[in-house]
């Protein structure tokens, strides 16, 4: 008979080796990527595609990853992200050599990969789970490591492996290190823990998505989650310009942004013991709450001080919202139909992330920053909102419907 807490436990260790080994790289990629994109080409814009090709791979491979789970389970898909972001990142390495700049967008669209990846392992941390929040915030926890180490990583690499051309060496650190992980994760998910909780069924992302929508609870929780990451997006993303235009320096806008980073990550395993201990729904009502009050105190005022205690604020309501809002989802949604579910819950998040992200340029150009903040502090009191508003109208309706009656009677 499978020991089920001996299996949670490995499974545990394993994940939160894989996350460390993800964030690390992803922390390596995001302030490298851009600057070498810029040499390469001179443009800006074109600097920015990385990025946006990064998230437009992890947007893509979270279906791809949820697939694979249903069919061969969590190891394959978790493993098979690692690699494919292993894969994109060594592609670079010619790209860089060869000045050819398709191959290093074709690099960065795999690297997404791993962060799908990670997306998944979060889920794969539930599947034999007692307490879902406390694994959830222990791979947190783990994130704030590998962002920490990754940076550390950056001036360390071309010592590593020297010879090689400038910043070449970093990207074969990353690269051998994502398929390290990859094997640690298909030799320790043994057995995978998915395997042990049911059957689960491959049904299409359409079907997916309505599976989603047609539960309350899980359609609560996708919500949730799907603002508190689009609204964190969208506001840290523009506050180190909203900074620098206010003269802050870019020591200044690290220092802010570094405590952002913490405050999301940090709390993590206090969050995942509150969702357990008082209940996930509770705690994604705080985390949207903590999002508005974020908003309120970044629109009232530019200095690094205020920036900062609205970032810190911001940060602690999506590492709330965003565990809360993944169990939420997950305890919806019967067992078959989970795994594909959550690839579509990942896919929906991604994708209104990167249209948050977006459209925060467009309103910070029209209204400012402080407009931004307004408009997402809106944004989730319409979330916080919603359920009230649509049960008055419910029993709004309800009452037509008996005054109708009674009429009809009389």
């Amino acid at each position: 008979m499978t020991d089920i807490r001996l299996v949670q436990r490995r499974t545990l260790v394993v994940l939160l080796f894989s996350q460390v080994i993800g964030t690390i790289v992803m922390g390596v990629l995001s302030p490298v990527l851009p600057l070498l994109a810029e040499q390469m080409t001179g443009s800006q814009t074109l600097a920015g595609l990385s990025q946006a090709l990064i998230t437009s791979g992890a947007m893509v491979f979270t279906i791809v990853l949820a697939a694979l789970a249903v069919r061969h389970g969590r190891r394959a898909g978790i493993a098979t992200g690692s690699l494919l972001s292993g894969a994109g990142v060594l592609l670079i390495v010619p790209g860089h050599h060869l000045d050819a700049f398709p191959l290093v967008l074709a690099g960065c669209l795999l690297a997404g990969g791993g962060i799908a990846a990670g997306l998944q392992a979060r889920f794969a941390a539930t599947d034999l789970a007692e307490r879902p929040g406390q694994a959830l915030g222990l791979l947190q926890w783990a994130s704030l490591a590998g962002g920490v180490a990754g940076p550390l990583l950056i001036p360390l690499a071309d010592r590593i492996i020297p010879g090689l051309p400038p910043m070449t060496g970093l990207f074969v650190v990353t690269g051998v290190l994502l398929f390290a992980g990859a094997l640690v994760v298909a030799l320790g998910l043994r057995p995978d823990p998915l395997s042990l909780v049911a059957a689960p069924e491959r049904v299409p992302l359409r079907t997916a998505v309505r599976t989603v929508l047609a539960i309350p609870a899980a359609r609560h929780g996708l919500v949730g989650m799907v603002t508190v990451h689009a609204v964190m997006i969208a506001l840290m993303n523009m506050a180190g310009i909203h900074l620098h235009h206010h003269g802050a320096t870019l020591q200044v806008i690290g220092v802010v942004v570094s405590f952002h980073v913490a405050a999301m990550f940090l709390p993590g395993p206090l969050a995942g013991l509150l969702a357990d201990r008082i209940g996930p729904r509770r705690l994604l009502v705080a985390g949207l709450l903590l999002q508005v009050a974020a908003a309120v105190v970044l629109q009232s005022g530019d200095g690094p001080f205020v920036v900062g205690t609205g970032l810190v604020l911001l940060g602690a309501g999506w590492s709330a919202g965003f565990i809360a809002g993944s169990i939420v989802l997950t305890t919806a949604i019967p067992v078959p139909r989970r795994p594909m579910a959550q690839g579509a819950s990942d896919f929906l998040m991604q994708l209104t992330a990167a249209a948050g992200a977006l459209a925060a340029g467009t309103v910070v150009s029209w209204l400012g920053y402080a407009g931004l903040a307004r408009a997402a502090g809106v944004i989730v009191l319409a979330v916080l909102a919603g359920p009230y508003v649509i049960r008055l109208l419910r029993r709004g309706g309800a009452g037509v419907e008996e005054s109708r009656d009674s009429l009809t009677q009389r």
